[in-house]
């Protein structure tokens, strides 16, 4: 069942007027909850890194959340972002750790429900090349090969891609599946340059870092979100954002959040947050694979 402090949290939203009727209306949301502890919920995360490297990352902070909301959650790490983003399409995840703009495209496709994301910081993307070519700037890399993670990954594909055909560069773009593979990519010699993020580039060896350097930058925007499909219990999806929020008070939740790239969690919402990113006409660069 829910912890007490997060169901006390939830019952002192009751005001005095409609004590009676909301209280009812909140323990007939959580009586859905019971079905959970028995299936738990599917929690999906865009494959940035390896999948091993996603279970090191997420399955410490869902073990813990399992624990305060005694609900199970099954972490899924998909092989690559095309399988990922044709799961979420389908609506399989109940949960799922997105893009920005997989935000757009989840809710037009599913109506998910973007919750959490991390309020310290904007998410750029960032393209990198080798610390020792003679690349520096965009005019360098006309005719030249440029890694990307999948077609669709937002800052490190999708818009860039889309700033770089407005700088009229003429590139051959492959797709390696995660940002690790990018770095490497570059730093091997097998790609002139390659798209990634801030946030991802930091958290790699630092020796690989330093073999590297950043000749163009994209426009910040609100980082990735937890979104959750429209048929998780509302009462579930505020318990979620209450304790995703609460772990942000101890040592050893920030440790949790951080590993997660939620550093500092904030309320979001699609129409606030994500939805000025459908008047940026990425239409023509977006790519569905199927499978």
């Amino acid at each position: 069942m829910l912890d007490k402090n997060i169901l006390k949290s939830l019952q002192s939203r009751v005001t005095k007027t409609s004590s009676v009727l909301l209280l009812v209306l909140w323990l007939v949301s959580l009586s859905f909850l019971a079905k959970a502890q028995e299936e738990g919920y599917i929690v999906s995360v865009v494959p940035q890194f390896p999948q091993l490297v996603l279970v090191e990352q997420w399955q410490p902070l869902l073990d813990e959340l399992s624990q305060r909301l005694g609900v199970k959650f099954e972490l899924e790490t998909p092989e690559n972002i095309p399988k990922f983003e044709i799961d979420f399409l389908e609506g399989h995840p109940d949960f799922a750790f997105v893009n920005p703009y997989h935000v757009v495209m989840a809710y037009e496709s599913q109506g998910y429900i973007p919750l959490i994301s991390d309020g310290s910081r904007e998410l750029n993307g960032i393209l990198v090349v080798n610390a020792n070519s003679d690349i520096d700037e965009l005019s360098d890399l006309e005719g030249q090969t440029i890694a990307f993670p999948s077609p669709n990954a937002f800052g490190a594909s999708l818009y860039m891609r889309a700033l770089l055909a407005q700088e009229g560069l003429n590139f051959e773009p492959i797709y390696v599946e995660t940002h690790s593979n990018v770095y490497r990519f570059v730093f091997l010699g097998q790609a002139a340059a390659g798209g990634g993020v801030r946030n991802t580039l930091s958290k790699e060896d630092e020796d690989l870092q330093n073999q590297l350097k950043i000749i163009y930058e994209t426009p910040g925007t609100r980082p990735h979100p937890i979104v959750a499909h429209p048929r998780v219990p509302e009462a579930l999806r505020e318990a979620l954002s209450e304790v995703l929020i609460d772990l942000y008070q101890s040592p050893e939740g920030r440790l949790l959040l951080e590993a997660t790239q939620l550093n500092q969690p904030i309320r979001v919402s699609y129409e606030a947050d994500y939805q000025k990113l459908d008047s940026l006409n990425l239409e023509d660069f977006v790519v569905i694979q199927d499978f």
